[in-house]
C-alpha cells in the first residue's frame, strides 16, 4: 500500500476490509479485499492475493468484485503451500507445457517452442548479466523491485536473489504465468494491470526493469513514460529487435522491421517459403499482429527527459559474453569469445550506427 496508486488518477488507495489476513512465516497475505480510490471512484478487487489493478476488469473480476462489495468477511489464518526445492521445477515445467503446445506441423518450429520451453523453465533465472550490466551504472540501494511483464518470473528471482530487496513485484497484463512465476519466488507480489498504466506513485521503486515485453505492447511509448514516472532511482529497459536492425530474430526470424504490417506479411511468408520452415502463414500474422518494431532513438528521447540515459547494448553483450547460459546465438558466442576485443568494437559500430538487433536501455535519475 506504500506504493500503490489508482492506474486512473495516480492517488492514494485505500483498502478494504482491513481484517481478511492470512499469516505465513510471520507475514501477512490479503487474500480478498477490495481497493477504493475516492478521488475518481474506481474499485478494484483483490482475488487470491492478486491485487486487479486494470481499469477493463475481465467479466469474471466484475463478477467478483460484487461479490466481494456485499461479503461479509472475517479474519482468517493458513498458508501458501509450495512444492520443495527439489521437486519445484518439475512442477514448473508440467504448468508451462500446459500453457505452451508444441507444434507438430514444422521441425523448425517444434524445435523453436522446445528451446523455448526448456528456457522458461530454469534458463530465464539465469540473469546475472542484467545484474552486472545494472550493477556498472547504479549506485543506489535497491530495496523495491518492478518487473514489468514478468511472465514466470524467472528474471525478478535473478534479481530478488541479487539484491535481496523489501519487496518484489512482478507486474502483468494476463495472470495465466501468475502459478508458475509464485512456485518460483513465493516471495514475489503479483498485481495484474496495464503496464500503460502502472499503479504505482510517482518515484516510488527503486528498480523498475522490463525484459522483453515492450515490443509486444502497442501503447509502447506510453509505457516507456509511465515506467520511468513511478521509478525511484534506476529503470532499466530491454526489448528486440531494434527497428533499424532490418532482421527480426526470435519473433519471425525475417527481415521485415523496417516495413509496414501489411509489407512485412508479406516479406515474412515469402522468406519463410524460401527458407522451407513449413511454419504456417496464421502463425506467422498471429505473431506479427503482436509484435511492434521500436528503435532505440524513440526509446532514448522519452527516456533522457527524466534523467541521465545510457545505451548499455555494449556493456550487456560483453556480459553475456562471459555468462554461462546462452539462449540463442550460441554459434556467435563462442566465435566473439575468442576474440573479446574485436567484439567488443563490432558491439560499439552497431551502436554507433544504431542498427543493434537487441536494446538496452538504463536511465539514472
Amino acid at each position: 500500500m506504500t506504493f500503490l496508486a489508482s492506474p486512473c488518477c495516480k492517488s492514494d488507495l485505500e483498502l478494504l476490509p482491513k481484517k481478511i489476513e492470512i499469516y505465513e512465516n510471520e507475514g501477512k497475505i490479503i487474500k480478498e479485499a477490495l481497493l477504493i480510490c475516492k478521488t475518481c471512484s474506481f474499485e478494484f478487487p483483490v482475488i487470491d492475493g492478486i491485487p486487479r489493478l486494470d481499469l477493463e476488469l475481465s467479466p469474471q473480476e466484475l463478477t467478483q468484485l460484487k461479490v466481494l462489495k456485499n461479503s461479509d468477511f472475517s479474519s482468517c489464518s493458513g498458508e501458501r503451500k509450495f512444492s520443495s526445492e527439489h521437486d519445484r521445477y518439475d512442477e514448473i515445467e508440467k504448468e508451462i507445457r500446459k500453457i505452451m503446445k508444441v507444434p507438430t506441423e514444422s521441425n523448425y518450429l517444434r524445435e523453436r517452442v522446445e528451446n523455448d520451453i526448456v528456457y522458461r523453465i530454469k534458463g530465464c533465472e539465469l540473469q546475472d548479466k542484467y545484474v552486472q550490466t545494472i550493477n556498472s551504472r547504479n549506485q543506489a540501494a535497491i530495496k523495491s523491485i518492478l518487473d514489468v511483464g514478468g511472465m514466470q518470473g524467472g528474471l525478478a528471482k535473478c534479481l530478488d536473489l541479487n539484491y535481496k530487496p523489501d519487496l518484489t513485484i512482478i507486474l502483468d497484463k494476463s495472470i495465466d504465468w501468475t502459478h508458475i512465476a509464485l512456485l518460483r519466488n513465493p516471495n514475489a507480489q503479483i498485481i495484474r494491470a496495464d503496464a500503460a498504466r502502472l499503479p504505482f506513485k510517482k518515484d516510488s521503486i527503486d528498480l523498475v526493469i522490463s525484459q522483453a515485453t515492450l515490443e509486444h505492447i502497442e501503447e509502447y511509448r506510453k509505457v516507456v513514460t509511465e515506467m520511468v514516472k513511478v521509478t525511484k532511482h534506476t529503470c532499466f529497459i530491454a526489448w528486440s529487435p531494434n527497428k533499424l536492425s532490418l532482421y527480426d530474430f526470435g519473433h519471425l526470424d525475417a527481415p521485415v522491421t523496417l516495413f509496414n504490417k501489411n509489407i512485412a506479411k508479406k516479406v515474412a511468408l515469402a522468406w519463410h517459403r524460401m527458407r522451407r520452415t513449413n511454419r504456417s502463414p496464421d502463425s506467422i500474422i498471429r505473431q506479427l499482429d503482436k509484435t511492434f518494431y521500436i528503435s532505440t532513438r524513440e526509446v532514448r528521447k522519452i527516456m533522457k527527459s527524466y534523467g541521465t540515459t545510457y545505451n548499455m547494448f555494449v556493456e550487456f553483450a560483453c556480459n553475456s559474453l562471459r555468462s554461462e547460459y546462452s539462449y540463442r546465438g550460441r554459434g556467435l558466442k563462442k566465435i566473439f569469445s575468442r576474440t573479446p576485443f574485436l567484439a567488443k568494437l563490432f558491439f560499439r559500430i552497431l551502436v554507433i550506427l544504431s542498427i543493434e538487433p537487441q536494446c538496452y536501455y538504463l536511465l539514472r535519475k
